[in-house]
Order: C-alpha cells, then sequence, then structure tokens
C-alpha cells in the first residue's frame, strides 16, 4: 500500500509539473465559467426561496466541479493558488500574448460582478419582504 501511495503521488507531481500559464489559464477560465453557472442557479433558487440547505448543497456541488477542473491539470485547491502566485509572471505574460483569453477573464468577471449584484439584491428584497 505505501509503494501505491508512492506511485499515486509521483504521478501527481510529474502531472503538476507539466502545467503551462495556458493549460491554467483555460483551466481557470473554465472553473469561472462554472462558477457563473452556479450563481445563475443560486439566483434562481434565490428567487423561489428555496432553503439555505438547498442553496448550501448547491455550492458545494458547483465547488465540487471547478475542484475537479482544477485537480484535471494536477493541482488542488491550496495547490492552485501556489501555483498562480508562483507563476503570476508568466501567466501575465501569455494573457498579453493571447489577448483573446484577457478578454474572456474581462467578460467572465464583469458577469460574476454583476451576478453577485443581483444576489445581494435578490436578498435584500427577501429580507424586506421577512420584515413587512
Amino acid at each position: 500500500s505505501i509503494i501505491i501511495l508512492f506511485s499515486y503521488l509521483m504521478v501527481f507531481a510529474c502531472v503538476a509539473q507539466e502545467i503551462t500559464a495556458e493549460s491554467f489559464v483555460r483551466a481557470d477560465i473554465e472553473a469561472m465559467e462554472v462558477s457563473k453557472k452556479g450563481l445563475e442557479r443560486r439566483i434562481e433558487l434565490l428567487v423561489r426561496g428555496a432553503s439555505f440547505k438547498e442553496q448550501v448543497s448547491l455550492d458545494d456541488q458547483t465547488r465540487e466541479k471547478v475542484d475537479l477542473i482544477y485537480q484535471s491539470i494536477g493541482l488542488s485547491g491550496p495547490g492552485k493558488i501556489r501555483w498562480e502566485i508562483k507563476h503570476k509572471y508568466e501567466i501575465e505574460e501569455f494573457l498579453s500574448r493571447n489577448f483573446e483569453y484577457e478578454r474572456q477573464y474581462q467578460k467572465i468577471t464583469s458577469e460574476i460582478e454583476a451576478l453577485f449584484s443581483q444576489i445581494r439584491e435578490v436578498q435584500d428584497i427577501t429580507k424586506e419582504k421577512g420584515h413587512e
């Protein structure tokens, strides 16, 4: 069993070393898209008055999908952050040479920000109705 664990760790280490700025950016954009869809579904749940349990379940499902995306390139949650920080300049250089990815980042970031605003609005309306 130790041999199996060691083999798994070696494979994981090899996969992690093959990550490029491009593969990271692609995974990051895909993860953001999944997060955006999760936020859209969250708004639907809030509008129909879904329970907190349903909302948490949706958040968990979204987080699992995002985690799988990063795992597909050899990164875990904390590993993703460490890789991104360590390779910040490589990512920036890649984005400066590949403007279509930069545009995708900008677009999805603004869409996510708008969805967060909608969530706050729906939550505020729900709170107001609860106090009437």
